[in-house]
């Protein structure tokens, strides 16, 4: 078995109260600064062009999702994509 089959199939059955608390800690630390720097990208450079022009087009999804710092809201597609984007623009 490869590497990624491991770990998909760790990560499908791996329950939180399994985990260790020092790497919860640390997962919370890294959820809550990439959505602080999601927010602090929300209007910098080309990112409010670039959820103008994405709002624009139907990802398909049934699946509403917030784009963070805007008060639209979009396919999960476009909203994970959107919200990738600004937490890596900073």
């Amino acid at each position: 078995m490869n590497e990624l089959a491991k770990l998909a199939e760790y990560s499908s059955r791996v329950k939180l109260e399994d985990l260790p608390e020092e790497v919860i800690r640390a997962a919370r630390y890294c959820v809550l600064d990439s959505i602080g720097s999601a927010l602090g990208a929300v209007r910098e450079g080309e990112m409010p062009s670039l959820v103008s022009e994405l709002l624009k087009y139907d990802s398909g999804d049934r699946c509403p999702a917030k784009i963070w710092g805007y008060p639209d809201v979009t396919g999960l597609q476009n909203a994970v994509l959107l919200n990738g984007c600004m937490a890596h623009a900073l």
